[in-house]
């Protein structure tokens, strides 16, 4: 399947276009139905099966979900193991040791096939950390052999062998976990990783992989002291450098954790900061959420355009150890025994073990609290200038712990703070 170069997958919310990844370009487009013939007529197209033989999905598809839903989603996070060589402070999952009864290799295999045949484009591998998996290089080459544009996160903080054997792979994307500079970086995550990381980082590069960047957990300890990360892309021409907002779940949600963590002033004063970096630093491409300042509009992922809002249960979602489906990497779905009925119903899709990933991802009354725009943003976002341009609008998981409302809004919007003249 590696070999075809085009993987064409009908729209079925609008069933007049189909959207087609191209192997070459490593992008997806869409095009007409007509316009998609020329594809579906060659050699080198693989046709995705956009029906589901358990479920009359293309009719409840239809019947419920707003036109702008997508047939599938175009990626799928797969968090392979909530294992983990580190115990960062922020972890969202508290990751550390292995779950109960994660999925097997084969149980992996069976997933990605399914995504290759509905249409999905894109396996992230994530964890935890996935390389803890002793079967790690297994599903990375079974991802790679179906063709998907194959994305790895990790913290980079593997051994040299490990490292050989990723770099020799055709990886299309490397996201890599670093909080500061060496100090700081090794106070957040216990274990002196930032010389093992960066160089991982260096090797990666060194080795040709395409992309390869930074995310970076912002907090009151480091908000000040990250822009030698800037110049560290720079220097090692990185795609760029994601400054992440933590959220109160997992290892988040020690009180003492949560003080850390930036007031909507805070926000603003280090998206000021970042503007003057981004001056000194024009090769680092920053990227960040309530990037009210920046006097670009926000980029488009070659896979995930982010389309009207964030993309959780929209245009991606997340499959567990366990195979649970949801919404987000932020999603409270750590310890489902501690869940309420109302928790599990907003955060919890269904299970890739007991209905297929069509199944779940057009019928699950789940995905309608991220799909309906009303039911999981705020009112100031459908006024404010920012919204779809600079900023995707209020994080409807982090909403619901502050407000108790998917529709509350985010803690970290500063757009209130912002004067007339947008703060220019």
């Amino acid at each position: 399947m590696s070999k075809l170069r085009y993987r064409a997958r009908q729209e079925l919310a609008i069933s007049s276009y189909f959207t087609v990844f191209d192997a070459v370009s490593r992008r997806f487009f869409t095009c007409s139905s007509e316009e998609a013939e020329t594809f579906l007529n060659q050699d080198n197209c693989f046709f995705c099966q956009a029906g589901d033989s358990n479920s009359d999905s293309h009719q409840t598809f239809q019947g419920v979900y707003p036109s702008q839903t997508i047939m599938a989603p175009n990626r799928l996070y797969l968090v392979l193991t909530r294992k983990c060589n580190l115990r960062c402070k922020m972890c969202y999952n508290g990751a550390g040791q292995a779950l109960e009864n994660e999925m097997t290799t084969e149980d992996w295999k069976k997933v990605l096939d399914e995504m290759h045949r509905v249409g999905v484009f894109e396996a992230r591998l994530t964890g935890g950390e996935p390389t803890m998996r002793p079967d790690f290089l297994e599903i990375l080459d079974y991802a790679i052999e179906l063709g998907f544009y194959t994305s790895l996160a990790s913290n980079g903080v593997w051994t040299d062998e490990l490292t050989h054997e990723i770099c020799k792979r055709q990886i299309d994307d490397v996201i890599i976990s670093l909080d500061g500079p060496k100090k700081i970086n090794d106070n957040f995550r216990p274990g002196g990783s930032y010389d093992q990381t960066v160089a991982t980082i260096s090797r990666l590069k060194a080795a040709g992989i395409p992309k390869v960047r930074i995310n970076t957990v912002l907090s009151r300890l480091n908000y000040q002291s990250v822009e030698p990360l800037l110049a560290l892309c720079q220097q090692l021409d990185l795609l760029l450098i994601d400054f992440i907002h933590p959220r109160p779940f997992g290892r988040g949600a020690n009180e003492e954790v949560q003080k850390q963590m930036l007031t909507a002033a805070e926000t603003l004063e280090f998206n000021r900061l970042v503007e003057g970096w981004r001056k000194k630093y024009p090769k680092a491409k920053v990227v960040m959420d309530f990037d009210l300042l920046s006097t670009e509009n926000l980029p488009a992922h070659p896979i995930v355009p982010r389309i009207h809002a964030c993309p959780a249960g929209r245009e991606f979602a997340f499959v567990s150890p366990q195979g649970n489906v949801f919404p987000c990497e932020v999603a409270p779905v750590q310890k489902m025994e501690l869940l309420t009925d109302l928790e599990k119903s907003l955060f919890v899709a269904g299970n890739l073990l007991e209905e297929s990933l069509l199944k779940i991802w057009h019928e699950s009354p789940t995905w309608q609290n991220y799909r309906q725009l009303k039911s999981c943003k705020p009112e100031k976002c459908f006024s404010c200038q920012y919204w779809t341009k600079k900023c995707f609008g209020t994080c409807p998981i982090g909403a619901y712990f502050a407000t108790g409302k998917l529709n509350g809004e985010d803690p970290y919007c500063f757009v209130d703070l912002l004067g007339e003249k947008n703060d220019h």
